[in-house]
């Protein structure tokens, strides 16, 4: 190989690159204050992540029939209502 990146791995960092910024973005609305920003950023990824992983798993077998966004917004207003 001669060190470049294949291609997919490009348009992967660069999906990631997009979705951190907005992720960082959104977040700064929810965060109480600027220095609490980088915690209230991995709190919200770390919520939305384990949700998502735990549904898909099949670990919550009540929620099957329910809209999942709608589930998770209303999963986030449970710890980020007053910054909405």
């Amino acid at each position: 190989m001669n060190g470049a990146i294949p291609s997919s791995n490009l348009v992967t960092g660069k999906i990631r690159e997009r979705a951190a910024h907005v992720l960082a973005t959104s977040t700064r609305k929810l965060s109480p204050s600027p220095e609490h920003d980088r915690l209230t950023t991995i709190a919200a990824w770390s919520l939305a992540h384990c949700f998502a992983g735990l549904r898909l798993n099949g670990a919550l077998p009540e929620t099957a029939h329910e809209d999942p966004e709608a589930l998770a917004r209303n999963m986030i207003r449970l710890f980020f209502d007053d910054a909405l």
